[in-house]
């Protein structure tokens, strides 16, 4: 099961997500995950959609959670270009190699994961995502991993 490894508080803050309204598609590796790729992964990746209502629904959500820089954070996720916003063991993305939220929504699968539905990336998208990440000078730390997905992605290995 690709969402079996999730801590108590992805779990929690999928849920609370949900609950305020928010828009995310689920990347990185659970994403992986999910197509099949059984590797591990310690944090939650979340492309977050930077649209107003959206970032004021995380707003709120981060005040429940008790986030102490909850105005950076809202000014953070509206950014167009790739931003990450780290929280506990979850990051919130506004871009990823692959577009933004608003440009990979359409072609995201929908799943049940903790308790309720959620977009996650889909596997031709992860694939291109991987793929524009081996360019990225700034994932260089990452390349192998970033390798070894995309050469399971593509094979249909299960990985390790």
């Amino acid at each position: 099961m690709p969402f079996s490894t999730l801590s108590k508080t992805q779990q929690d803050c999928l849920g609370a997500l949900r609950t305020e309204g928010v828009e995310f598609i689920i990347v990185g590796g659970y994403a992986v995950r999910f197509h099949g790729v059984m590797r591990s992964t310690e944090d939650l990746d979340l492309l977050i959609s930077n649209e107003r209502r959206n970032v004021e629904a995380l707003g709120r959500f981060w005040l429940k959670a008790g986030a102490i820089k909850v105005p950076y954070m809202m000014m953070v996720a509206q950014e167009e270009e790739w931003a990450v916003i780290h929280w506990d063991d979850v990051d919130f993305l506004t871009a990823i190699s692959g577009g933004t939220f608003r440009q990979l929504r359409g072609r995201a699968v929908s799943e049940t994961v903790a308790g309720g539905l959620a977009l996650i990336l889909s596997k031709a998208d992860l694939i291109a995502e991987r793929e524009m990440s081996l360019c990225d000078p700034k994932q260089k730390e990452r390349h192998k991993c970033i390798a070894r997905d995309l050469d399971n992605l593509k094979s249909g290995s299960l990985g390790s």
